[in-house]
């Protein structure tokens, strides 16, 4: 059997022996180090020369060193030029990658959702009762010396709506927590799911979830049209005293509006992984104690990075055996 030839941005660190064996068995790997954009275009093109052309290239990212995004023509072209046909990141999103440049060229783009949908879950469900507890409200006080505020009291789960928006594989299981803690749940997407997958949950349009929901939590990806999905006009149809949560993407949410309807009242807290100018932050969330932050870290734990790494290369097996990814984003 021939090996496919592949490019690897990164070697694998932390795959399990049968993974690495399958690997081996079915690729041939060619390895380059992570570097930022426009250094590691040349690096590509160099790889290609060297060692092409290559079947796939796959992005092993270190999360915490510089990233090469966005995955544009000036990065990808000497391989899309050679004939690689897929391209796969860890990660659910794919708003640094330039889909329609890749699809012209009928290219795949795989992203790996399920390993981030777990995390992004959990933590999500954690900031939604942090919020409706202000949980970093009392904390603030009680670290300056302080203690509990009486008229600072948690909102109860068992008599709040909550809306989400955008339910796939997160907010569904967002929704499934948040049953279990008494919350009726509705929800908006651009197609309704089938009535046996709602599992109670209830079909509204946006602007409805907007007028009924106690709690907001977005799970939808960034795109030119849920770009500021919610500013001043969304926060103004919205009740008096709505806990708004994200976990998606910043630039979903317009943090300026938020800071303004966070000052009116009308968002009585808020619950963030995620902001609009990464690593910056809107000041007015920041001296805010009723703005429950998180530093875009809600999948980060222990064991994410394996998973991942397995997710990746179940996408890169299916795609060398068969000519699709398990999890392709778009159409070729």
């Amino acid at each position: 059997m021939v090996r496919a030839k592949v490019l690897s941005i990164n070697a694998p660190s932390v795959l399990d022996e049968t993974a690495l064996a399958s690997l081996n068995e079915l690729v041939e790997l060619t390895v380059v180090d992570q570097a930022p954009h426009d250094e590691l275009a040349p690096v590509l093109a160099q790889a290609v020369k060297d060692h092409g052309p290559f079947t796939a290239c796959i992005f092993l990212l270190k999360w915490h060193e510089p990233l090469p995004f966005p995955l544009d023509e000036a990065l990808l072209g000497s391989l899309v030029d050679s004939g690689t046909k897929l391209f796969s990141c860890g990660g659910a999103g794919f708003d640094r990658v330039d889909i329609s440049y890749l699809t012209r060229k009928q290219v795949y783009y795989a992203n790996n959702p399920s390993t981030v949908a777990i995390r992004t879950a959990d933590s999500t469900v954690m900031m939604i009762l942090q919020a409706l507890r202000a949980s970093s409200y009392h904390e603030d006080r009680l670290r300056q010396g302080l203690w509990h505020d009486h008229t600072v009291m948690a909102k109860d789960a068992r008599k709040s709506t909550l809306g989400v928006v955008g339910m796939g594989k997160i907010g569904k299981m967002v929704a499934d927590h948040m049953r279990l803690f008494g919350m009726k749940v509705i929800y908006t997407k651009r197609s309704r799911l089938a009535p046996s997958d709602e599992d109670g949950a209830e079909y509204v349009s946006f602007e409805e979830l907007l007028s009924r929901s106690d709690v907001v939590s977005l799970h939808c990806p960034l795109t030119a049209e849920t770009r500021h999905l919610l500013g001043p006009k969304e926060f103004e149809s919205m009740k008096a005293g709505v806990i708004i949560v994200n976990t998606s993407r910043g630039p979903v949410v317009d943090e300026g509006a938020l800071v303004d309807a966070m000052a009116s009242g009308k968002v009585l807290r808020c619950a963030l992984d995620v902001f609009e100018e990464e690593p910056k932050v809107h000041p007015g969330l920041l001296s805010n104690t009723k703005a429950t932050l998180s530093p875009h870290s809600a999948v980060l734990n222990e064991t994410v990075m394996a998973d991942a790494e397995q997710e990746l290369l179940e996408n890169l097996f299916a795609f060398v055996r068969s000519g699709v990814p398990v999890t392709p984003v778009n159409l070729v």
